[in-house]
């Protein structure tokens, strides 16, 4: 799964359509895996060093 981070946004995306897409991808997979097969999901707010502590857009969380 992406995260919807403003670093590096795709071409063709603005940081709030990505991080709406990141979101959508993330349902389907889950859809696809099944509610059965999901015990946690898990997010990390705040990015580490790797991305220098870049959060995603407010209505994404």
């Amino acid at each position: 799964m992406s995260a919807p981070f403003a670093y590096r946004v795709p071409s063709g995306y603005d940081i709030n359509g990505y991080a709406e897409f990141c979101a959508a991808t993330s349902e389907q997979l889950l859809l696809k895996e099944g509610p059965e097969t999901i015990l946690a999901f898990k997010i990390e707010p705040v990015g580490g060093l790797a991305t220098g502590a870049l959060t995603a857009p407010d209505f994404y969380y």
